[in-house]
């Protein structure tokens, strides 16, 4: 898994996986890896969405209107590992966002983004050596795998 590759690791997982805690711990780490559903909203893309679920049926959602105003003065590198995370809905009047975006509104430079749907046994093995170019070291886009189904932006 990817919790492997770091020396120092918190992992949220099931019941720990809800807002509050996940808010907390990517607020002080240097990278972030999200491994979860994402939420695209066409009508109004700011609220397009992390879900973290717990143990909850309902999930609680990061939306991209509260990403963007979050603080990641810690944070070098998010990791969107979920579907279409930097998917952009064009829309007349209505600025063309991401989740993506909004971590790059929160000041994070680097992220790891989806443009489509991705599965799950696929972006796995890619994204685990991705990584670990990264914790030796590496400029996000210098450590990108060869998977076409990633993006990645910088500031």
């Amino acid at each position: 898994s990817v919790a492997r590759v770091y020396q120092r690791v918190k992992t949220l997982a099931r019941s720990g996986a809800t807002l509050a805690p996940f808010i907390e711990f990517a607020m002080r780490s240097t990278v972030v890896h999200f491994a979860g559903h994402s939420i695209t909203n066409e009508e109004q893309p700011r609220y397009a969405a992390l879900a973290l679920s717990g143990d909850s049926p309902e999930p609680d959602m990061f939306y991209a209107y509260a990403i963007a105003r979050a603080k990641f003065s810690e944070t070098r590198l998010v990791v969107l590992a979920s579907c279409s995370s930097a998917m952009k809905i064009e829309q007349p009047a209505v600025p063309a966002t991401s989740l993506a975006d909004a971590f790059l509104d929160a000041s994070v430079p680097g992220i790891v983004a989806t443009l489509w749907p991705i599965s799950d046994n696929n972006s796995v093995r890619t994204l685990i050596d991705f990584h670990r170019y990264v914790a030796l070291g590496a400029r996000a886009p210098s450590a990108c795998a060869e998977g076409p189904d990633f993006c990645i932006t910088e500031r």
